[in-house]
């Protein structure tokens, strides 16, 4: 009986391709001879430090350590002798050290280095690698000479450098650089001429440029461009003049404008726009315009996601947007929808990523969602779920992601939903669980294999 369970045991373990491993002894058994001969994606959480890193299997080609709490720069040498193809050790902390330990690995293509503060010096270890091709340096403490450096690398396609120090030189370096097709600088305060110096650039196609006050011009310059397909410029004071002048672009498929005060009007030019697939306009100062505003973007036939989060749409933009026969992601977070938006919303056959974040639904509402099966992934929070919306949620099956954070939820029912659910991911945090609560309901997770936020 033994042998037949050992059997049964190493056929299960041959194909799984991904674990996500938080114990010492889940480590152990991965890194034991023969166990999960095909394991090519591995993420560590927890309390795991550098030894931990040695003696990985060398099928990996994929490491997540962004979740561990004790990882060390002398841990990184054991990676060099893995094939691994990704990296991620966003926040870690390692330094310049950890970058220039990192940019000597033979084969990683892709680098998530966000948040460890390896300045100018580690900008430019990194920028002498020449396989890397995916590059998030995102929050380092970057300066102009660290991204000079950056942009002079010839074999990057991806490069996050959001949250830094640079300023014009750094910009004017990479709108020079003619092998980018990704480019993040999202909230470096590089303002108009940066916008210009940007827009000038035509390899890139997908451009995140958000908080660093571009205002009209600088969306002007970025509008007139012929080869972005996909750019975020939320947060940069742009008005309506920007507003209208991103609304007649010819090629974008994914533009982010939201908490711009760029009005309804060109809100509605934005909807008349056909080449559009994906469109935020969360916070634009719609004002009293919200149902003709909503009418016209439930009319375009091209949007397939759509953000229109705090504009006060109310049920009746609700019950307007829910009409949509395209749209399958929806934000409508804050927008005052009530009871009657919630159940022409759950009507929808289309839709299956809806975010109802701080509206308050009633039982009612909640009620009608949990019966609605084309709902993949869902978001509450800050709804007021009382426990009769939580005996409603347990009851859905097809959901894989549900969020129910700030609404206070007793053990009960966080238990009630880790338990009668088939969820991936449920947030509960911000919950009324105390410490003990929550260990348990982790516990509880892990072994059900739930992801849960608590």
């Amino acid at each position: 009986m033994r042998a037949a369970s050992k059997t049964m045991k190493a056929a299960a373990e041959v194909d799984i391709r991904q674990l996500t491993i938080t114990t010492p002894e889940g480590l152990a058994a991965v890194k034991r001879p023969g166990n999960y001969p095909n394991l090519r994606e591995l993420t560590l959480v927890g309390d795991f430090w550098s030894d931990d890193l040695s003696g990985l299997p060398p099928t990996l080609r994929e490491l997540d350590l962004s979740q561990c709490e004790r990882l060390r720069v002398e841990g990184l040498d054991h990676l060099l002798e893995l094939p691994l193809v990704r990296l991620n050790i966003n926040g870690c902390r390692l330094g310049a050290k950890g970058a220039q330990r990192l940019a000597n690995h033979p084969t990683l293509t892709s680098l998530d280095m966000h948040g460890n503060r390896i300045g100018d010096e580690g900008a430019k270890y990194l920028a002498a690698n020449t396989r890397l091709a995916v590059l998030d340096v995102g929050d380092n403490m970057i300066g102009d000479a660290g991204v000079i450096a950056l942009a002079r690398n010839t074999a990057l396609t991806s490069l996050h450098l959001d949250r830094n120090k640079f300023g014009l030189d750094g910009i004017r370096a990479l709108a020079a650089n003619t092998k980018l097709t990704t480019l993040n600088v999202n909230k470096n305060a590089i303002g108009p001429e940066g916008a210009e110096a940007l827009a000038a650039n035509t390899t890139l196609t997908t451009l995140d440029i958000e908080e660093n006050a571009i205002g009209d011009r600088g969306a002007q310059w970025l509008a007139a461009s012929k080869t972005r397909i996909a750019l975020n410029v939320r947060t940069n004071e742009i008005g309506r003049a920007g507003g209208f002048a991103l609304a007649v672009n010819k090629t974008l498929v994914s533009l982010a404008v939201g908490y711009n005060g760029i009005g309804s009007e060109a809100v509605i030019a934005m909807a008349a726009n056909k080449r559009l697939i994906s469109l935020d306009v969360e916070y634009t100062g719609i004002g009293t315009a919200a149902a003709e505003v909503a009418a016209a973007l439930a009319a375009n036939t091209s949007l397939v996601c759509l953000n229109v989060g705090a504009n006060g749409f109310g049920d009746e933009g609700a019950r307007l947007l829910a009409a949509s026969k395209t749209i399958t992601t929806l934000n409508v977070s804050y927008n005052q929808i009530g009871r009657d938006g919630a159940l022409a919303l759950a009507a929808s056959r289309m839709i299956t990523s809806l975010d109802l974040a701080g509206n308050i639904i009633g039982a009612a509402g909640i009620k009608a969602l949990a019966d609605n099966r084309m709902l993949a992934t869902l978001n509450l929070s800050k709804s007021q779920i009382a426990h009769e919306g939580v005996e409603a949620l347990a009851t859905n099956t097809t959901l894989a992601t549900l969020d129910v954070s700030c609404n206070h939820l007793d053990p009960a029912s966080v238990r009630m939903l880790l338990t009668r659910t088939k969820l991936a991911l449920l947030d509960a945090s911000f919950s009324a669980c105390d410490l003990g609560a929550k260990a348990e309901l982790m516990t509880l997770a892990v072994r059900i294999g739930m992801t849960l936020r608590i």
